[in-house]
């Protein structure tokens, strides 16, 4: 397992069939990379976790034993972008200096365009993950999407041995299960991916309740680096959004409550715990 990195995993995970291309497309973009953000913040779009510096907001304590990214101005009018002296893992940006160095490239006549890459410094804070363990976590998705689409234990074992051996100790996400219901995924729930952003259709089917989507078993949070094997498995779009920034943990005792508020017994059975 040493000697695979995030360059060689897309020959090592499968999928060459065409109609699952876009499973593989899917994979690679959500374990290695943060989440889409084309908003008017510091954000790089789809940046690599490990690659870019993370921002650390007002109310957020700097990471023990990380630098900072030290953001400069460089260019002019529309040729004006953002810079660091540092990058990667290991560095910090406060966002209080990115709002300060906004203000500073506005006040030089820089053509302030936020929503553009020229301006976006890093991820965040609870997005960011090792290379390590975004390629741990990219292989144990790829096992959990062959066993949804199909594939036993056993074919697994023998045609991707990577994908079976970085499963292990993983009970939880060897099986194609929604973490949260606990029903079985379909494949019909890995949406096509589409680079048109106005895609109706495709907006459409991506928030239909069947769709799949990766979700942390436990939630991602400022301080900790929770994108990590184990921690990480396919699920339901709709119980993603249902449990919403909580733990699975957290969000079953919620149920349980809202349930017995409105006359439900609900009682655990002691043979799953």
């Amino acid at each position: 397992m040493s000697n695979i990195s995030s360059s060689n995993l897309p020959q090592l995970i499968g999928f060459e069939d065409e109609n699952h291309a876009h499973i593989k497309q899917k994979l690679l973009r959500d374990a290695l990379h943060s989440k889409g953000n084309n908003r008017l913040n510091p954000y790089k779009n789809r940046g690599k976790r490990w690659s870019w510096p993370v921002i650390v907001l007002n109310d957020e304590k700097t990471p023990e034993g990380w630098k900072n990214a030290e953001l400069g101005i460089i260019g002019k009018g529309a040729n004006c972008k953002f810079t660091t002296k540092y990058t990667g893992w290991g560095c910090f940006v406060k966002y209080e200096d990115w709002l300060s160095t906004l203000d500073s490239a506005s006040k030089k006549g820089c053509d302030i365009k936020v929503d553009v890459g020229r301006f976006k410094v890093g991820i965040p804070y609870e997005e960011a993950a090792t290379e390590k363990n975004c390629v741990l976590v990219t292989l144990t998705l790829a096992y959990q999407a062959h066993r949804i689409i199909g594939m036993s234990e056993s074919e697994i074992k023998n045609k991707y041995p990577e994908l079976h051996e970085a499963v292990e100790g993983f009970e939880e996400i060897r099986e194609p299960k929604c973490p949260f219901c606990m029903n079985t995924l379909t494949a019909t729930g890995f949406v096509e991916i589409t680079e048109d952003t106005s895609d109706v259709f495709y907006k459409r089917k991506e928030a239909e309740d069947s769709a799949i989507q990766m979700f942390h078993i436990e939630c991602l949070k400022p301080g900790k680096f929770l994108h990590r094997p184990g921690n990480v498995s396919w699920g339901h779009r709709r119980c993603n959004v249902a449990i919403s920034q909580h733990d699975v943990a957290e969000a079953e005792d919620w149920f349980i409550k809202v349930l017995s508020n409105r006359g439900f017994s609900v009682k655990r059975d002691e043979k799953k715990e």
